[in-house]
């Protein structure tokens, strides 16, 4: 898994539609202990949502936290 310096773009989308909150946390550079306290308490830097025994992160979000295209549509010329 890449280290916070080394997520491209390609390299979060190739996350799937969803992620764990741990690999969100590291993308954002936040510690694990903190991603779940900002999670439990609505704080996390985008929406992560509680499955079950477990957080999920939409990729969208974060692509859209970095100011990244969230679709796959292309530019019409």
């Amino acid at each position: 898994m890449p280290s916070p310096d080394q997520w491209t773009e390609d390299a979060i989308r190739a996350l799937g539609t969803f992620t764990t909150l741990q690999t969100a946390a590291r993308i954002f550079g936040i510690s694990q202990a903190t991603a779940y306290r900002l999670a439990r308490d609505n704080e996390f830097p985008v929406a992560a949502i509680k499955v079950g025994g477990g957080w999920r992160v939409p990729v969208a979000a974060i692509l859209a936290a970095a100011h990244l295209p969230t679709g796959d549509a292309t530019t019409a010329t």
